[in-house]
C-alpha cells in the first residue's frame, strides 16, 4: 500500500493543475493526437483516479467521503458553465487538504 501522504501530495498537484485549467484552459500537447488531448472529462478521470489512491492509502472517513463530494460537485458546475462556483469549489477541497493529519492508531 502506498504512503498516504505521497498520495495526498500527487493528489493536491493534480488538483492544482485542474484549478488552474478547468474548464477550457488545457494545454495543446503537440505529440497527442486530438483524440488524447486533456479536456475536463479526462482531467477530472485522472482526478478522480489519483484521489482513489489517496483513499485507498489512506483510508475512508466521513473527510475523504465530504472531498469526493466536492469533486463532483465542482465537475458538475463546471458542466452547467458555472466556472466561478466550480473553481470555489475546488479551492475549498485544495485548502481544507492542507489540514490533513492521519489519527493515530489509523
Amino acid at each position: 500500500m502506498a504512503d498516504w501522504r505521497h498520495a495526498l501530495s500527487v493528489f493536491r498537484d493534480r488538483l492544482g493543475y485542474v484549478m488552474g485549467r478547468a474548464p477550457n484552459n488545457f494545454p495543446i500537447e503537440d505529440y497527442l493526437p486530438p483524440d488524447k488531448q486533456m479536456n475536463l472529462e479526462r482531467a477530472y478521470d485522472r482526478l478522480r483516479l489519483e484521489f482513489q489512491d489517496f483513499v485507498e492509502a489512506f483510508g475512508s472517513s466521513p473527510e475523504t467521503a465530504e472531498w469526493h463530494l466536492a469533486i463532483e460537485d465542482s465537475y458538475q458546475f463546471f458542466k452547467k458553465g458555472e466556472s466561478l462556483a466550480g473553481k470555489q469549489r475546488l479551492n475549498q477541497l485544495y485548502n481544507s487538504l492542507w489540514q490533513v493529519k492521519k489519527k493515530k492508531g489509523s
